[in-house]
């Protein structure tokens, strides 16, 4: 069976207010920055690359949350009828905001304020994201 890895950012900042960003396509779907890991990549790196290429904020604009990675891992089949091991792992940065976000490959995005519990039904690995962030959060206060 095939294995495909991405990586991405959960990306907060905190002025105006604390938020986290989200990627709107014209579909109604959400997602976070992120994107397939390239061979000799590491996956910070490729999470930060991905960061930059989807919304135009520079690695050195942020600070990354050292010992937050989330982890998601679920088989899917493709059209062709191939089955496929999916993992998404996620690295949590910080930008002091407002952030001036450029995106290229989506419709829209948008800051969604940090108002736990989240709730997000057509995105699983969202939520399960954002819970894993506020465990992490508050285990580390």
């Amino acid at each position: 069976m095939r294995h495909e890895t991405a990586c991405g950012v959960l990306l907060f900042q905190n002025r105006p207010r604390r938020s986290f960003l989200i990627l709107l396509h014209e579909d109604d779907r959400i997602d976070l920055p992120k994107g397939r890991l390239e061979r000799g990549e590491d996956e910070l790196d490729c999470a930060l690359r991905e960061m930059e290429e989807e919304t135009g904020i520079a690695r050195d604009d942020v600070r990354v949350v050292d010992g937050f990675r989330f982890v998601t891992t679920w088989v899917t089949t493709k059209r062709s009828g191939a089955r496929v091991t999916k993992s998404v792992g996620l690295f949590a940065v910080e930008a002091h905001g407002p952030c001036v976000v450029h995106t290229p490959d989506h419709d829209d995005y948008a800051w969604v304020t940090w108002r736990p519990p989240h709730d997000f039904p057509e995105h699983r690995t969202l939520d399960l994201a954002l819970d894993a962030w506020e465990a992490f959060s508050a285990a580390t206060r």
